[in-house]
């Protein structure tokens, strides 16, 4: 029956796939443009309204205990999950039942409370602008006025509640702080009564910074430390005593002389004597010399003046022997008065050492609590300015306006325009499917051709 029409199914082989790919095109890009023209018919016109506010974190104050002494107990750094956090701020449930109230959305809109917060949670966004401070509140409603209004509620109600919270936090914050003053204020008296009462009973002169006598001066307690370093001088200079007479016993002629130079006494007279003895000395020597014999006037002269120097030095060493020896006598009499002296000092020392320390720890105390006590008083002082001059962490830059033109007021029609068809697919199907086809549209047309033949 098909013999002759064979070919027909040849050509159906090649025209059914290029059929598929101009129906699968025709799917792709017609059906949504139409459906989303009817969506766009048939949905209720709706409006926009805008508002961009800052939001600013808390202002930097005065607070000794803050990080550098610039914090206040209400402020702190902005987090990357800040806007995100007010974004959901202005949506919480809190600020919606305001709006509610102020509007009077359930009479205005005929529905139950409930029914408007579930509105309100649909119809308003808030999002943080990309790049800067500012978050947009948006408002979509089929009535422009409504929409309009909501919109600047939501910015009023969401500047009132963060006020709210900064002013309640502010205060219980600044009521603590009073307490704590007051009550680090009655430890201080404290303090300040166990350390009047040890320096009345152990004598102990209090040296502070708001004492009479200042933070210096001399301290009562070092009796020892003078008497111990008066014993070693003492001794050192007796030492030094014994070792010069020592020497003078030691050294003979030439040797002793020179040592008795270097020794730093008021009635030394070997220091400018003997080298005049040794200068006559070479005198005498040069005449001598020169060929002049014992009995020259020069020689004899020179001689007796030799003798009268040698005469004086040896006295001279005499004396400074009996100086040092009197010295060594009035050394260890002293240093006999020191070793007593050394021993009541350590006694008397030991005991006020011990007074001592209860005062260094009660003036350690009193002092410490005294400087945070300052450091409390200077926050109380930044705290108390702060809440006298409030600032506003809500900025209105762009106040909400009535929409003049209507926008898509559903989001299914954006998302549907929004989507990318795949194409290749479409046409791969389109192809296989008039393939596929191919063979039974060729069937009815080669039965005609046969029929007609």
């Amino acid at each position: 029956m098909f013999k002759r029409s064979w070919w027909v199914f040849l050509v159906m082989a090649v025209i059914g796939p290029v059929f598929g790919f101009m129906i699968a095109a025709i799917i792709t890009y017609a059906v949504p443009n139409i459906r989303a023209a009817l969506k766009t018919s048939v949905a209720p016109k709706t409006y926009e309204s805008e508002a961009v506010i800052e939001v600013r974190p808390r202002a930097s104050g005065m607070s000794p205990l803050g990080n550098d002494m610039s914090e206040l107990s209400r402020s702190g750094p902005m987090t990357p999950q800040f806007f995100g956090t007010e974004c959901m701020k202005i949506k919480c449930r809190n600020s919606f039942e305001k709006v509610v109230d102020q509007l009077e959305l359930v009479s205005r809109w005929g529905v139950d409370k409930e029914a408007v917060l579930r509105i309100l949670k649909e119809i308003v966004t808030a999002r943080n602008i990309p790049g800067t401070d500012l978050i947009s509140i948006k408002v979509r409603h089929p009535n422009k006025l409504d929409a309009r209004d909501v919109a600047e509620e939501v910015t009023k109600a969401y500047r009132d509640y963060r006020r709210e919270i900064e002013d309640r936090d502010g205060d219980r914050a600044l009521v603590e702080l009073n307490k704590a003053v007051r009550d680090q204020e009655d430890k201080v008296e404290d303090r300040r009564k166990v350390l009047a009462t040890i320096v009345r009973t152990k004598g102990i002169i209090y040296r502070g910074a708001d004492s009479f006598y200042g933070p210096s001066g001399g301290n009562d307690d070092l009796g020892a430390q003078d008497a111990l370093i008066s014993y070693q001088k003492l001794l050192h200079e007796k030492m030094q005593l014994e070792a010069q007479i020592n020497c003078f016993l030691k050294y003979d002629s030439d040797q002793l002389m020179i040592y008795a130079i270097g020794l730093d006494l008021p009635d030394n007279i070997i220091k400018n004597l003997y080298p005049q003895y040794k200068e006559a000395t070479r005198e005498l020597e040069s005449l001598k010399i020169n060929g002049k014999d014992d009995k020259d006037p020069k020689v004899l002269a020179a001689t007796a003046r030799i003798n009268a120097m040698k005469r004086q030095l040896d006295e001279g060493v005499v004396n400074l022997r009996e100086t040092l020896k009197a010295k060594l006598d009035l050394a260890e009499e002293r240093l006999k008065n020191a070793e007593s002296m050394k021993g009541s000092s350590r006694e008397d020392a030991i005991k006020r050492g011990l007074d001592a320390q209860d005062y260094v720890d009660a003036k350690r105390d009193f002092e410490m609590d005294q400087q945070l006590l300052q450091q409390m008083k200077i926050k109380q002082i930044g705290e108390t300015i702060s809440r006298r001059m409030p600032s506003d962490t809500v900025i209105v830059h762009d106040p909400p306006v009535i929409a003049e033109f209507p926008v898509s007021a559903d989001p299914l029609v954006l998302s549907d325009l929004s989507v990318t068809p795949d194409l290749t697919r479409n046409l791969t199907l389109g192809a296989l499917c008039g393939l596929l086809l191919s063979p039974f549209l060729a069937l009815p047309l080669a039965w005609l051709l046969n029929r007609r033949n």
